[in-house]
């Protein structure tokens, strides 16, 4: 049985992986870090995003909304 600080470790790892991955613009490792089935809630319309896909659907969401409104060069710490 896992102990809780290696599941919040395993948990902020997965996080990390995340976050670089999207940092890089690496769309298939931010995909694999992700749970599947999963679910993202932003304030970006259309604000919930599910299933296997999620990550990807939210990043091209993202991409288009961004360019609509002229925003680029994203970092995430």
């Amino acid at each position: 049985m896992a102990t809780q600080e290696a599941v919040a470790a395993d948990a902020l790892s997965t996080i990390h992986r995340y976050i670089d991955a999207f940092n890089k613009g690496d769309v298939k490792d931010m995909a694999a870090a992700f749970a599947i089935p999963g679910s993202i809630l932003d304030g970006m319309p259309p604000h919930v995003w599910h299933g296997a896909t999620a990550a990807e659907d939210w990043h091209r969401d993202v991409l288009i909304t961004t360019k609509k409104e002229g925003a680029s060069d994203f970092f995430a710490r």
